[in-house]
């Protein structure tokens, strides 16, 4: 059985972060389910993605196996809007499943308070100080705090990726991912 994660995106998603998140996923072999608020979305440098289903056409008692948020500042507040979403999101964390965020998108966990105060996080550093939930880490290009991966922003959407896939598959996985597309680890 495959591993089925969602990728939400909206109007002024990062498309770099979102690409190298969606493609590495399925290039470790994971079910990349991508939700658009629209069904053509205009990312933040002018980039259209044509989503595989619509936000609003989710079925809430679908369980994923993890849910990744691209960022991107217009995304990222057109998702915390988006109350379905939100629901969706709060539903999937309750259950204890493997969540993420990278670039201003963990400002959503903060906002909607989906994490404990103590938990490390990281973001972009343009938004560092409306993360008022976890303990930020500066410098820290991906962060892990149980269940939950976060990223600082599309110069380390690889680093992102590749955690998650060492996360949810194995650190031979990421390695054979790596090494596939040239790409050297830290």
């Amino acid at each position: 059985m495959k591993i089925k994660i969602l990728v939400p995106i909206a109007k002024g998603t990062e498309e770099m972060e979102f690409a190298i998140i969606a493609d590495m996923l399925r290039r470790a072999g994971a079910e990349v389910v991508i939700a658009g608020d629209k069904e053509i979305v205009v990312c933040s440098r002018g980039i259209k993605i044509l989503p595989d289903v619509l936000i609003d056409d989710l079925d809430m008692d679908e369980n994923w196996d993890a849910i990744f948020i691209p960022g991107g500042l217009g995304g990222t507040e057109n998702l915390t809007k988006n109350s379905f979403f939100i629901d969706i999101l709060e539903k999937h964390i309750k259950e204890n499943r493997y969540f993420g965020a990278i670039c201003a998108a963990p400002m959503i966990f903060s906002d909607h308070k989906f994490i404990a105060k103590n938990a490390e996080i990281t973001s972009h550093p343009s938004v560092k100080d409306k993360i008022l939930y976890g303990e930020y880490k500066d410098n820290s290009p991906v962060v892990i705090a149980g269940k939950m991966i976060t990223g600082r922003g599309a110069g380390n959407a690889f680093d992102f990726a590749l955690m998650i896939i060492e996360q949810l598959f194995s650190k031979e996985k990421a390695d054979e991912i790596a090494t596939g597309i040239v790409y050297e680890r830290n």
